[in-house]
Formats: C-alpha cells, sequence, structure tokens
C-alpha cells in the first residue's frame, strides 16, 4: 500500500458496484493486550474515522483441501473516538446509498476475525489482510455482514474494503449498535 502522511479523503474508489475506504493511521497505541489504532480521513472538510482494537492474542488455524492455508482467528473491535466516527456513519450512509439518518457509532462493535495475510498478533510489524464477520450468518432475517481490513502501520493506512454491496445496511447496523454486538 502507498504509504499516507495525512488523513486522506475517505471514499478510497468507487468501481463496478463496490466503495472502499481509506484511512490514515494517526496514532498507534500498544499494551500487553495488542494494539489500539487510530484511523483517520477527510469527507470534505469533515473529520471521520474510528479506532481498532487489535488484540495480541489469536488462534492459529488451517483451511484449505489439504489445510494449506494459515490462517489466525480472533476478533477485533472498532471503537467510536465520538464526533469523527458518528460522522463516519452519516458518510457511509451516503456513499453506500443507504437512507440518510441521523445515527451515532456504536461505542464497541466487536467482529470475528479471519487473517487472510499476516499475522494480526503482530500488527505492529506486518502488513494484515483481515476479513470481519459481523453477526452469525443464520441464512434467517438476522443482521449479518462481513468486509476486508487491511491494516498497515508502517506506511499508515486502514482499508475498510467491501466484500459485497448486499452487507451495507446490516453493516450500517452493526456500526451503529442497531444490531447486536455478539461479544458485549
Amino acid at each position: 500500500m502507498p504509504a499516507l502522511s495525512a488523513p486522506p479523503q475517505v471514499v478510497f474508489h468507487k468501481e463496478v458496484g463496490f466503495t472502499d475506504f481509506v484511512f490514515f493511521i494517526s496514532h498507534v497505541q500498544s499494551n500487553q493486550y495488542g494494539a489500539i489504532i487510530q484511523a483517520s480521513a477527510l469527507d470534505g472538510k469533515t473529520d471521520v474515522g474510528f479506532e481498532l482494537e487489535v488484540p495480541n492474542s489469536w488462534r492459529d488455524t488451517t483451511a484449505g483441501p489439504k489445510n494449506e492455508l494459515h490462517l489466525h482467528q480472533g476478533a477485533i473491535g472498532m471503537l467510536s473516538d465520538g464526533v469523527s466516527s458518528d460522522a463516519l456513519i452519516s458518510t457511509m450512509q451516503r456513499a453506500y446509498g443507504q437512507p440518510e439518518k441521523a445515527a451515532s457509532f456504536a461505542k464497541t462493535v466487536h467482529a470475528t476475525a479471519i487473517s487472510l495475510s499476516g499475522d494480526p498478533a503482530k500488527v505492529l510489524t506486518e502488513v494484515c489482510q483481515i476479513k470481519l464477520f459481523f453477526g452469525e450468518d443464520t441464512g434467517k432475517d438476522a443482521p449479518y455482514a462481513e468486509v476486508f481490513l487491511d491494516i498497515d502501520v508502517k506506511n499508515k493506512v486502514v482499508l475498510l474494503k467491501e466484500k459485497d454491496p448486499e452487507y451495507r445496511a446490516d453493516l450500517l447496523k452493526f456500526l451503529t449498535g442497531e444490531a447486536p454486538d455478539l461479544m458485549p
């Protein structure tokens, strides 16, 4: 990923029906439990962003017909940082073509996470590509969403990438607390 030196305009690109968001890593804090990463961007002149809580303990797992894929499984928290996170909800509603309504970013939203590359326990030194799962895919009417999350601390970049546009409404439900956090 190209390095960033300041918060960019948040909508990274819209092509073939997908909308991705790019954020500048403005602050990183680590402790014995993991890392807190501040993701910041601009929507016009408005600050938008959130914090990521990336733990340092992940379960190693394998996948594929011959267990050839080495993955890490855990959970990631997306935390509100206040006004800029609330503004991000409005930005996402607009970018996703969803009804715009007053909503606040939930205090904390957890998602099940599986690394597609990189070891999230080493997020401070490795580029990590992670798939996030919000809710449980029960096939029923329960909210469910998936997104891709790329974290590159060295280049100060966080990407939030759409997996499928059908998840837009439910993702917003999770981020606003309208859908229950499975790890309260």
